[in-house]
């Protein structure tokens, strides 16, 4: 194997590693959040469940746009959604 592979395996496992560790870390933060936020139990499901339904509608779409668009590109976009989104978490106001 040579550096420009290992490299983009390391690069594909830390994106599924840091996408993955995000979506469920909710549960792991829920308790400090009900509190931190004053919202209820199931005003947190409420929140959860909004980003499952959004995740399997968007889920087909942008398969079916990742095989119209350079994967790389695609990637590169939605890493950087990602991150923009996960720095935003620090900012939950009510």
């Amino acid at each position: 194997m040579n550096k420009n592979t290992s490299a983009v395996l390391i690069a594909c496992f830390l994106t599924v590693l840091i996408a993955y560790s995000v979506r469920y870390s909710y549960g792991t933060l829920l308790p400090e959040m009900l509190t931190s936020l004053s919202i209820t139990k199931a005003q947190a499901g409420v929140i959860y469940a909004s980003y499952f339904i959004a995740y399997s509608i968007l889920s087909p779409i942008f398969g079916l746009l990742s095989d119209r668009i350079n994967m790389r590109v695609l990637i590169s976009v939605f890493v950087a959604v990602m991150g923009v989104g996960t720095f935003l978490m620090q900012f939950p106001t009510r």
